[in-house]
């Protein structure tokens, strides 16, 4: 007489086929169930089909991921005073997609992003505002290649810096008409933007 499969060793199985993308060999040495039966399962519940399914809307999800996290990005670095809610989402956001590659990749080493800043000459406001704007790119990325990393400190840093292109920004503009002789910037803030810059 043959053994009764319980519902929860048939889910299991289901899961490691549709979700884990097992084959009907590998879930049968995962459950003990034999692949006859897998197939059988699979054929009536429509394993296959599913399954493609599953893999079609988990490829929306990622793509919809990447492009909410460049969004949020962009928001957050080109807004002169941006909204800590939108640096907190996005820091937040960056913690979940890196314990989710954690996750599917744990041999992989997390490549050092931020390794320092090349010295460049700063002679203008512009100048400071793209030099500022890389390195604090740079920052961030260097952060979220190790979310456990991400702290309150750090986020304090980085609003700092933000707020130094929003105030460099700021006084830029009132300069578009000026002689750009007269617009280059005094020993503070060159000191101050190298400060910034060595985060």
């Amino acid at each position: 007489m043959p053994t009764e499969i319980s519902w929860e060793i048939r889910e299991r199985a289901e899961g490691l086929y549709i979700i884990d993308g097992l084959t009907y060999e590998q879930t049968a040495a995962r459950t003990g169930v034999s692949v006859t039966q897998l197939k059988r399962w699979g054929a009536d519940g429509g394993w296959g089909e599913r399954r493609a399914e599953y893999r079609r809307e988990l490829s929306d999800i990622r793509r919809g991921t990447v492009q909410l996290r460049a969004k949020l990005l962009r928001k957050v670095l080109d807004s002169p005073e941006p909204d800590p809610q939108d640096v907190y989402a996005f820091a937040r956001i960056e913690q979940v997609a890196a314990a989710a590659a954690a996750k599917t990749q744990p041999e992989a080493p997390g490549a050092e992003i931020c390794e320092g800043v090349e010295q460049r000459a700063i002679q203008t406001p512009e100048d400071a505002v793209a030099a500022l704007g890389e390195a604090l790119q740079k920052k961030i990325n260097g952060m979220l290649t190790s979310p456990a990393g991400v702290d309150l400190a750090g986020i304090k840093e980085v609003r700092q810096c933000l707020e130094l292109i929003g105030q460099m920004r700021a006084q830029m503009a009132p300069e578009e008409t000026a002689d750009p002789s007269d617009r280059a910037l005094d020993a503070k803030t060159i000191r101050s933007i190298r400060e910034q810059l060595s985060l």
